[in-house]
């Protein structure tokens, strides 16, 4: 595998744990039927998606970066 590759599958595994977190975290908010932790699993899972495009833009400049 080269360099580029291992180091974008190195971080995403803080993107895999941060996802199972928001995902534990909307099953919590579920099972509690509250609208202030429905409101803030909602508020999580945005920021989380933004993380994700963020990574992936990332990610992609990384990988098809030019080496020297």
């Amino acid at each position: 595998m080269m360099e580029p590759h291992a180091l974008v599958m190195r971080r995403s595994i803080i993107l895999w744990i941060g996802t199972f977190i928001v995902v534990g975290f909307n099953l919590f908010a579920a099972s509690q039927q509250e609208a202030s932790i429905t409101y803030t699993a909602l508020i999580l899972t945005g920021a989380m998606a933004v993380f994700g495009i963020g990574f992936g833009l990332w990610a992609a400049r990384t990988v098809t970066k030019r080496q020297p």
